[in-house]
């Protein structure tokens, strides 16, 4: 009988511990949150005191070259219809005399329109359109746009207007680059990491030496287009920028005042 009690006793011992009575179930302390009408909200966001976050400073681009001011320059030396027989520009694919326009040869204006041009088709050619012309089949194959040097952009562009494909080839010379005729990435590279006024130096003498060169072979436009195309030439000279004029004429000052 004893015996039976402890062991009663023990199973019963067992199951206070187990179960454990004595203590209070656990008791969450997290609420469910609240809904909160939108107007609350609302007016709640509004008292929040924000600091502004720093201003980032944009990265410094480089000014690209523009087409207006190119064409500008360019347009000055291409004048109004012209019928020159001596000029093999004025001539379409059919052999006809039908002159050019705003400085557009009758070849390229036939590519333009997609068929030959008649002497009508020339003189009706607006200013307008010649300029879109010039921006398509001039300034975008030498990637003017993303010329940095001003400059350099206006002299290529005439010189790819007045020689065509050889005004490139000519650059490409100057630059070191293959010369092709296409002014692809590596032309472009070479041109934007040369010191601008040595390049555009090179090119105008180049160019001279070649219209010089073409006259001596063409020796029925030596008389007639020889002084045009110097003319031409006379008219671009390098500018430099107004912070390098500034600093060449307080040299020049000093120099006078120190001798």
């Amino acid at each position: 009988m004893p015996v039976l009690l402890i062991i009663l006793a023990l199973v019963l011992l067992m199951a206070l511990i187990a179960f454990r009575p004595w203590e209070a179930p656990p008791v969450s302390v997290v609420e469910e949150e609240p809904e909160l009408e939108p107007e609350i909200v609302a007016e709640v966001l509004d008292t929040i005191t924000v600091t502004p976050l720093p201003e980032i400073e944009p990265p410094k681009e480089i000014v690209m070259a523009s087409f207006d001011v190119a064409y500008n320059i360019v347009a000055r030396h291409e004048g109004g219809y012209q019928k020159i027989a001596t000029d093999p520009g004025n001539y379409n694919s059919r052999r006809e005399l039908v002159g050019t326009n705003w400085g557009i040869s009758a070849p390229v204006y036939e590519s333009w329109i997609g068929r030959p041009p008649t002497e009508t088709d020339m003189r009706q050619m607006s200013r307008s359109e010649a300029r879109q012309i010039f921006k398509k089949n001039f300034w975008d194959p030498i990637q003017g746009d993303f010329i940095h040097s001003q400059q350099l952009a206006n002299f290529l562009f005439d010189g790819h207007v007045n020689h065509g494909r050889t005004g490139i080839r000519i650059m490409q010379r100057v630059l070191g680059v293959i010369v092709d005729g296409v002014f692809g990435p590596v032309s472009l590279m070479a041109l934007n990491g040369a010191d601008p006024k040595a390049v555009f130096d090179a090119y105008k003498a180049a160019r001279i030496q070649f219209y010089h060169e073409l006259s001596t072979r063409r020796p029925e436009m030596r008389n007639v287009w020889l002084p045009v195309w110097l003319n031409r030439m006379a008219s671009f000279n390098f500018r430099p920028a107004s912070g390098t004029t500034a600093v060449l004429i307080v040299g020049l000052i000093v120099y006078a005042i120190t001798r």
